[in-house]
């Protein structure tokens, strides 16, 4: 028996854990059984598959062996799957063999509780792959399982049955499209139908709203949306987004919205300004913009967004992330029609619009082009160029204001 406190004994071993030290946590589970429980809590929290490349090379084979060797500990001791919290499939290729379709039989167990699964496809031909009898095992993993979020990154033409868990309350799709499946294998929308809490989309947002079948329409997917997350590639990304905005604004608490690409500038995708009052309970709202490195007013961009005349009580935190070249600090030093944009935005804090915001972030991520100024230098004077962008702070009201500068 123990003589320290189960808590004690516990917190002891959450260290390990966060230094993702696996060798100290399996000597420590072999020390007492109270020591065990805590160690397989964090050991066995996630699993990941490996689907190979070939069959043949070194790290294929050892992927295979490790499938090997995990559905022989889960078979032999199932109490292990109530850890089971994460799970991941990594494809390197398109074949599924039999040792990953068992580990992927074993995960399926009721005895995992799930949380979150997560497809990677970084090889070059990123298609899901279309084997039936893949089709069948993950269908019974998406029809047991109580995972609450789902992401997929790279991963082109996914079943649109993967939405359809019973659980699913936050998605992520990086880079990455579904298809509306002719197949019944997967859960459906009647048996399942999805409402989402968060979304967070990385391109592709106009192929994602066209595989959601059209007699279902956006409203019982986004009825309950409360946290948004988009990052627009194009003026076809911008308009998917003001549609979803249409749809789910009533409800959403915070919205990040991210230029995906460095060689955009918002101008280029918005043609109609942010119409804050269609979020009437917005309470944060987040903004990352990219500075065009050859656009000739850089800082206008802001017009698009902050040239507003609808009023929304409820924004509390406004937070605006930049990403510059250090090129355009001369420009912005030099030509005093630079700071249109910024001015603007100045305007915006002490206007009407946000009337209870309660904090104001400003994030600038420079990027040195030249090695004539020392990180410093560049640092400095952007910091300085903030000041002279944004000079007045709302005065009839208390509101914190934090600003970071990064120079890589």
């Amino acid at each position: 028996m123990s003589v320290l406190p189960q808590e004690l004994i516990d917190l002891c071993v959450d260290f390990l854990a966060a230094d993702r030290n696996t060798p100290a946590l399996s000597a420590a589970s072999m020390a007492s059984t109270s020591i065990n429980e805590r160690c397989r809590y964090h050991k066995f929290a996630r699993v990941t598959i490996t689907v190979p490349l070939d069959q043949v090379s070194p790290g294929s084979l050892r992927a295979l062996k490790n499938a090997q060797t995990l559905v022989s500990v889960l078979v032999e001791t199932p109490s292990i799957k109530i850890y089971i919290r994460h799970f991941s499939i990594v494809f390197w290729g398109a074949e599924i063999g039999a040792e990953l379709l068992a580990l992927l039989n074993e995960i399926s167990s009721p005895q995992c509780q799930l949380q979150t699964i997560h497809f990677l496809m970084p090889s070059i031909s990123n298609v899901f792959p279309n084997s039936a009898t893949f089709h069948e095992a993950l269908a019974k993993l998406m029809k047991m399982s109580t995972h609450h979020t789902l992401e997929l990154v790279d991963v082109l033409n996914a079943p649109l049955w993967l939405l359809y868990s019973k659980s699913l309350q936050h998605l992520r799709l990086i880079e990455s499209t579904m298809r509306g499946a002719n197949d019944q294998i997967g859960p459906s929308a009647s048996d399942n139908p999805l409402n989402l809490q968060s979304l967070n989309i990385h391109r592709f947002i106009t192929e994602f709203l066209k595989a959601i079948p059209v007699e279902r329409g956006l409203q019982p997917l986004l009825s309950s949306l409360q946290h948004l997350e988009i990052s627009i590639a194009g003026a076809s990304d911008a308009h998917a987004f003001m549609g979803i905005m249409a749809q789910a604004g009533g409800n959403l608490i915070k919205v990040i919205i991210r230029i995906a690409s460095t060689k955009l500038a918002l101008p280029t995708c918005f043609d109609t300004p942010f119409d804050l009052a269609l979020c009437p309970r917005l309470q944060s709202f987040v903004i990352y913009l990219n500075i065009a490195k050859n656009l000739r007013y850089p800082a206008m961009e802001n017009e698009t967004l902050f040239c507003l005349s609808s009023i929304n009580t409820s924004v509390r935190h406004l937070k605006i992330g930049q990403s510059w070249q250090s090129s355009t600090l001369t420009t912005f030093n030099s030509v005093e029609d630079d700071l249109y944009g910024w001015r603007l935005l100045d305007d915006f804090l002490n206007g009407p619009c946000v009337p209870n915001l309660l904090d104001l972030q400003i994030e600038v991520a420079v990027h040195r082009e030249d090695t004539g100024r020392t990180i410093n230098e560049i640092k400095v004077e952007t910091e300085e160029l903030l000041e002279k962008f944004i000079p007045h702070m709302p005065s009839e009201r208390k509101i914190g204001y934090t600003k970071w500068v990064g120079v890589n």
